[in-house]
């Protein structure tokens, strides 16, 4: 299904562009994160998890800068984390979906998992697997299709970011 091109606004009115439309559904779908407009419910898992937008390390004083080192992956290991998704899901921005990681499996498995075990190894997260591509749906059928409550945001991460 697609989305209208025009949906009401906070004050009554409707959308006038596409731009304005992707706006008002940021807005409504993705809320500014801030301690004065957070509810207590959100300000209690602040305080629990210490997870403060930007001041992450200062909220956990007692966290070690240092880890265990981690396991190396095996090359079946990971192929049983890609073997686990479905085929049948969207892809990320990169458009590589599980079937095709499937498919070119014998020829890219050392190569995946040297890159896995290198990311573990730094402890490090390649920046491509960072990005998503980001789609809004439709709750379901019976919400009206005018209002920006009645969708919700999904993100395609890359496969292999899910894999790892």
């Amino acid at each position: 299904e697609k989305l209208p091109a025009s949906i009401r606004k906070m004050d009554g009115t409707f959308t006038c562009s596409l731009r304005e439309t992707g706006e008002r559904l940021l807005e409504q779908l993705v809320p500014e994160d801030s301690d004065a407009t957070e509810t207590a419910g959100q300000a209690e898992t602040r305080r629990e998890t210490g997870v403060y937008v930007g001041r992450f390390e200062s909220a956990l004083p007692g966290l070690s800068p240092t880890f265990d080192p981690v396991e190396p992956c095996t090359v079946d290991e990971v192929r049983d984390a890609i073997w686990r998704m479905k085929t049948c899901k969207a892809p990320g921005l990169d458009g590589i979906t599980a079937g095709i990681l499937r498919q070119a499996w014998p020829v890219l498995q050392n190569q995946i998992t040297f890159a896995f075990n290198t990311s573990l190894a730094t402890r490090t997260f390649p920046s491509l697997w960072k990005n998503a591509a980001l789609v809004v749906i439709r709750k379901s059928p019976d919400k009206d299709p005018t209002e920006a409550r009645s969708y919700r945001p999904i993100s395609l991460l890359p496969v292999l970011a899910k894999a790892l």
